[in-house]
């Protein structure tokens, strides 16, 4: 089911930025939650515009949504 897959899905993304905090690389003050919910944030909108047909998500989009993620966790 779609949720099952979005657990799967934060528990991987959960486990990554762990890591990173681990290795001095995400910010280590900020909560994981909150990173998480910054992920699913710009997704969730990303895809969000795409049906709304105000975004095409392609890889250059996909890819400068996460570049921006990754300026706010590093």
């Amino acid at each position: 089911t779609t949720a099952e897959i979005r657990r799967e899905i934060e528990t991987a993304a959960s486990q990554l930025i762990e890591y990173g905090k681990e290795q001095m690389i995400v910010k280590a003050e900020t909560p994981t939650i909150v990173l998480i919910a910054a992920l699913d944030g710009i997704i969730n909108r990303l895809i969000d515009y795409h049906y709304k047909d105000i975004l095409v998500l392609n890889k250059a989009n996909i890819q400068a949504g996460f570049e921006v993620l990754w300026d706010a966790m590093t």
